[in-house]
């Protein structure tokens, strides 16, 4: 295998040297030769320790610009950077860890091949450490709650992806905005995007406020925001009148909006707002204005060339377009990940890799999505599982029965819904608290009390009837 991503990294690095790369969360800047330097410094002291090529590295630091050098300088080295956390990597299973890098904080993991980032790690580096080959990237499907289904990149496939989203996106003009937590895919993806187009690109700062007066003062032209940073940008921005003249486009990833919130947003903002539809298995695949939804609720634009798709119907047999089903996707070769740990392909045995999603396309060759397989919440561009939900709630000992449902909300990012049933004293907003504590503050839950849950003939519950029944009022 090549290493031509980690290439193609210390050219650009190399030929602006002295040009600014990144905005720090601090308001620092680190110019593209910091940033390399920092590639180099990393990789000298993992080797040092003892990471060599084909190892699993997990990095649990979250410093976005640190962040970014270790996964890079990870790569650099031969090895694959692995989105799990060090406590995952203690349970028994086939996912194989040989060393996790945290901060001082986490020093205490048990980990056996811990190595602490600490200011040690700051300064130049005494050697250089020459790329190895056959590093990768093993990222997570989604921001599921609960361990997540892996999939590997070769670099020759990482590079590919981004290539593939400059061709359907065109290239960047000026410097970016990159609000998407750099641990997933599409957030280091948009990092390395940046990167190779020599932009200079900033993430989320410590406020919201901040975040968008340095957005300004940097000239930033192109945003790669998730749903939940873009409700939250919208809001501020709208209340503090801050305005942004030199922001051509905001793609939004991971979660749809809906067209009277992205009306808002263009208003708000001045720019266009598309949405980016794409999965870890096919890469981003269509992209649409999200204002244009406003006549058809789950348009996501028309697929790009170079993709194969159909449709298949409930009992597998193939579907016309315009009747629609699952949807699924014949990726480019040179893009095509694969399951981690069996590195199996993720595809059956003639190409066709399933999306999971149900849609069917307009006359005029646009897709529509009307739902998916499975019953994941996607909330603000995360994956959220109503059981392991369920089952926390049900661990707290003071409610009987619980289902946790999609619940649309006028934004469009959906929220978690929970119906509680037999618990006349809970009070709802306190378990919306516990909830935003015990998994993620930025989603947003709504408890709703009722007599009894509505079960179907089989004896599961009809989480699409409360979706209905709640989205109804």
């Amino acid at each position: 295998m090549g290493s031509a991503f980690s290439e193609r990294i210390e050219r650009v690095c190399t030929a602006f040297a002295s040009q600014r790369a990144f905005i720090e969360p601090s308001g620092g800047v680190v110019t593209f030769q910091d940033f390399f330097d920092a590639i180099l410094r990393f990789a000298e002291r993992m080797s040092q320790a003892g990471v060599k090529p084909g190892h699993h590295v997990v990095v649990d630091y979250r410093e976005p610009v640190a962040f970014a050098a270790l996964k890079f300088a990870i790569m650099r080295l031969g090895a694959s950077p692995i989105a799990v956390t060090p406590e995952t990597v203690l349970q028994n299973g086939p996912i194989r860890v040989d060393w996790s890098i945290v901060s001082p904080e986490r020093k205490l993991t048990e980990h056996p091949n811990t190595l602490v980032f600490d200011a040690t790690w700051a300064g130049a580096p005494e050697t250089y450490t020459p790329i190895a080959p056959g590093g990768g990237i093993i990222h997570a499907t989604s921001g599921t709650t609960g361990l997540p289904k892996l999939r590997r990149d070769t670099e020759e496939v990482f590079l590919a992806r981004i290539n593939n989203g400059l061709v359907a996106r065109g290239e960047l003009t000026g410097p970016v905005l990159v609000a998407h937590n750099y641990g997933t895919l599409i957030g280091i993806k948009s990092v390395a995007t940046a990167l190779l187009q020599m932009q200079l690109q900033m993430p989320m700062l410590w406020s919201v406020e901040q975040t968008l007066t340095t957005l300004v003062d940097c000239k930033v032209t192109h945003a790669f925001v998730p749903p939940i940073h873009l409700k939250r940008l919208a809001e501020v921005a709208a209340d503090a009148c801050i305005q942004t003249p030199l922001l051509e486009r905001i793609n939004v990833g991971g979660g749809a909006l809906s067209a009277s919130f992205a009306q808002d947003c263009e208003r708000i903002f001045g720019c266009e707002i598309y949405t980016d539809y794409g999965s870890t298995e096919t890469d981003t695949i269509a992209c649409a204005r999200a204002r244009d939804t406003e006549a058809t609720p789950g348009l996501v634009g028309r697929i790009w060339p170079g993709y194969n798709f159909k449709f298949v119907s409930e009992d597998g047999t193939p579907s016309s377009a315009e009747t629609g089903g699952e949807l699924f996707m014949k990726p480019p070769q040179n893009i095509q990940t694969r399951n981690y740990p069996g590195d199996e392909s993720l595809a059956d045995k003639d190409g066709w890799v399933s999306t999971g999603d149900i849609g069917y396309l307009q006359e005029n060759g646009d897709l529509v999505l009307v739902g998916r397989k499975s019953d994941l919440i996607n909330t603000g561009g995360n994956k959220v599982s109503p059981l392991v939900v369920e089952q926390t709630i049900l661990g707290m000992g003071e409610v009987p029965e619980v289902a946790v449902f999609r619940l649309p909300t006028d934004t469009g990012i959906d929220a978690v819904g929970v119906a509680v049933a037999g618990a006349p004293d809970l009070e709802p907003k306190a378990l919306e608290e516990r909830l935003r504590s015990d998994f993620n503050a930025l989603y947003e839950y709504r408890v709703f009390l009722r007599d009894a849950l509505p079960y179907g003939e089989t004896g599961k519950v009809k989480r699409d009837a409360l979706t209905k029944e709640y989205s109804a009022g």
